[in-house]
């Protein structure tokens, strides 16, 4: 009994264990620091470059300077095309316009030595955003005519180094999310 209970168990845990974050339906961003749009984030979670390390290991503040800032804005185009290949809903037949626009996502990090070992610091980012918004004669206008998120990350993070090996990390995040959802009634 207890051996099919552990045969059960343990696929579901290392499974649960191994899954990785939820991009959100496409509304992930991770333009969090301009220092790791430049090396498409590699290596985020084990190297300190500077006190952006806040957003994705806080205990890399024990490997900064004594005072550390970080702040960027990172410009973004999307675009999001549909052309109807014949369907028809209604009076809803139109193909539509790019629904992509630009969007500025700012980033800032503060990391500061209260002594050799002990750092504290705050981040604040936006991981999630941006906006699709077409005509209001589309196809698909019954489904969505515009969808906009806009989110804030503030990130207070604390950071003791143990020794010259080991350094332990914790931080908080708290979101807020705007969120605005739009679409016609299908007749």
């Amino acid at each position: 009994m207890q051996k099919t209970m552990i045969a059960r168990l343990l696929p579901a845990a290392l499974l649960a264990l191994a899954s990785g974050s939820a991009s959100a339906a496409g509304f992930l961003l991770l333009e969090q620091n301009a220092s790791g749009i430049g090396n498409a984030y590699a290596g985020s979670a084990a190297v300190a470059e500077n006190a952006s390390t806040i957003y994705f290991n806080p205990a890399g503040m024990t490997q900064l300077q004594a005072r550390e800032v970080s702040a960027g804005l990172s410009l973004v185009r999307p675009s999001f095309k549909f052309t109807n290949q014949g369907s028809r809903t209604g009076f809803l037949t139109a193909n539509a316009q790019d629904a992509g626009d630009w969007a500025a996502l700012p980033n800032a990090y503060l990391s500061w030595a209260l002594d050799k070992d002990l750092y504290v610091g705050i981040g604040m980012g936006a991981p999630f955003g941006l906006v699709t918004e077409y005509n209001n004669d589309w196809v698909g206008a019954a489904h969505s005519v515009k969808f906009d998120i806009r989110t804030i990350n503030i990130n207070p993070s604390i950071a003791w180094r143990v020794n010259d090996k080991v350094s332990l990390g914790f931080g908080l995040n708290w979101q807020k999310m705007d969120v605005e959802y739009v679409k016609r009634v299908a007749l």
